[in-house]
This record gives C-alpha cells, structure tokens and sequence, in this order.
C-alpha cells in the first residue's frame, strides 16, 4: 500500500511487517539444501565408522582369547608330558641316542681289532713280522676301549646339552602365555571404549568388560602356577636323570675296559704261545727253515692286515704314551 494509505489502515501494516520479518527470518536460519545433505552423509559415516571399530575391537578381543588359550594348552601338555617319562627312561633314551652317534666308530675299531687278533694267529712263531702284528693288535685294543669312552663322553655331552634346552621350555611358554593373558586384558579394555562410542548401553558394556578382565585375569594366575609346577618337575626329572646317565656312562666305560683288557691278555696269550714253541723248536733242534718260508708266505697278509689298521680310513690308531707302547 502506498505509504499515505498504510496510515488508513494500520492493521494491514502491521501484519505486512510481520510477514517480512517472518520472511527475513527464516531465510536467515534455514540452512541452503546442500549444507544439510552434507551434514547427513557425515553422520552416516560417522555410525559406520563406529561400528566398524566395534567389530575389529571384537575380532581383536577374540583372537587374543584364542591365542591365550592355545598357549595354556601348550603349557599344561608340557606338564603333562614331564611327568610321564622317568629319569632312567631318559637315562636309556640318551644311551641310545649316543650309541648311534659312535656306532660308526665303535663297529670300524672292532672290526680292526678282530681283523688284527686273527692276523696274530695266522703269524707263524719265527717271523720277523711278528712285533708289527703284536703292536697293532695293541693299538687295535686301544681303539676300541677308546670307542667306549668316546660313548661315554657322548651321553654326557647330550644330557648336558638336552637339559640345558629342555630347562628353558618352561620359562619361555610360561612367559608367552602369561603375555597373551594380559593381551586378552588389553584386548578387552579396547572393546569396552569401541562399544561406548558405539551408543552401546553403560550397564552392558561394563558388565561385559569385567567378565572379559576377570577371564585374562585367571588366566594370567593359571599360567604362573603351571609354570613354577613345570619348571620343578623339571628340575627333579633332570637331577635324578644325572645320576642314571652317569651311572649307565661309567658302565660303558667298565665295559670298554674290560674288553680291551681280554684283547690285551688274548695277545699276549698269543705271544706266549709263538715264544713257547720257539723254545721247543730250539730243544728238539727242528729245522726252521720250512717256517721262514711259511713266514714269507703269510707276510704279505701280515703286512694288509697292519696296513689296514694303521692307515685304514686315512687315520691311525696311535697309543698314547711310550708307557702303553711298552706294557
């Protein structure tokens, strides 16, 4: 209305006012189109984002709980499994386990031993050879008592070297599953944040949390009992294993000696006998020349038999000790 009208009819004026305000207004708060598209689309992102950290925080926890729970198995078949064998079962496992590392060396030192024993027999009374066939039959015996010890040194070297691995298995898985138990702790306290930023209700997340908390929790006790109980069950299998292994070591030793000892008593039995009937030879007055030549028959065997002893396998089987040479 023009403006000497409005004057005539103030009602009228007044409420156009109010509609242009009214106007202005609204064009001033209501937000353009795009600007609340843009907000929607944000909050939709933000939702998915949180769930999606919700359901990784879950994967997360759960795959902690498993991992924990394999390494307490673990620990607890290790328990188990220290118990079932007893120290002289050991003691024979280790035996074994020695006699198959010599086996190569024994049977090769035995072999030449008999080979050098039968050599001794074969050599007639009168040979020149015959000191040479007596000295590596010696060296032979020698060989094989030290094939004996070398037994006995390798029992000992394994059950020192298996107790010193063995020992540390308790500690380690012991220490590996307590770490999985506070990590399903961990895992837990991640899974309560993702499931308050996830609207979940407050009574229901933390009642989930100290149920999860508490499962870690005796987890983590559960572990340090079966780890002390294994490292003891250890240690008392171990120490009596010692004095078994010890015990079979010497008596691969004893044996050792002993058969070297018949060896030696074997050849100089044999020596006696060439000496004794050197000695008849003599009184009777019996011509030696038919044993020369029987000696230069059985040389040539002689002297494979010592070569095959002193250089078989490119070693030789030495005696230590001028004294042993003597005796």
């Amino acid at each position: 209305l023009p403006p000497r009208n409005m004057l005539r009819f103030p009602a009228i004026a007044s409420t156009l006012v109010l509609a242009a305000l009214l106007v202005v207004t609204n064009a001033q708060q209501a937000p353009p189109l795009a600007a609340t598209s843009a907000a929607t689309a944000h909050g939709h992102m933000k939702v998915t984002e949180t769930q999606d950290a919700l359901a990784k925080a879950q994967a997360t926890h759960a795959d902690a709980l498993k991992r924990a729970e394999s390494d307490l198995k673990d620990l607890e078949g290790l328990v188990d499994q220290v118990q079932s064998p007893h120290a002289t079962a050991l003691a024979a496992a280790i035996e074994r386990r020695a006699a198959w590392v010599v086996a190569k060396d024994i049977e090769e030192t035995q072999n030449a031993l008999e080979t050098q024993l039968g050599a001794l027999r074969r050599v007639n009374a009168s040979s020149a050879s015959l000191p040479q066939v007596v000295m590596a039959a010696l060296q032979a015996a020698h060989a094989a008592e030290r094939s004996g010890q070398a037994q006995a040194h390798e029992m000992r070297r394994i059950y020192a070297q298996m107790r010193r691995e063995r020992m540390n298995e308790p500690r380690q898985l012991s220490t590996k599953a307590k770490m999985a138990a506070r990590d399903v702790v961990k895992a837990a306290r991640a899974l309560e944040r993702a499931q308050r930023h996830a609207g979940v209700k407050e009574e229901d997340y933390e009642r989930e949390f100290d149920r999860n908390e508490n499962v870690g929790e005796d987890m983590e006790k559960q572990v340090e009992r079966l780890g002390v109980q294994a490292e003891r069950f250890f240690e008392k299998v171990f120490i009596h294993a010692e004095d078994e292994v010890e015990k079979q070591a010497d008596s691969v030793e004893q044996r050792a000696a002993q058969n070297a000892e018949a060896s030696r008593l074997s050849i100089l039995q044999a020596l006696g006998a060439a000496g004794g009937h050197m000695s008849k030879m003599a009184e009777t007055g019996t011509d030696t020349s038919g044993a020369t030549q029987n000696d230069n028959l059985d040389k040539s065997a002689d002297d494979k038999a010592i070569a095959g002893t002193q250089h078989g396998d490119g070693k030789v089987l030495a005696v230590e000790g001028q004294d042993e040479k003597a005796g």
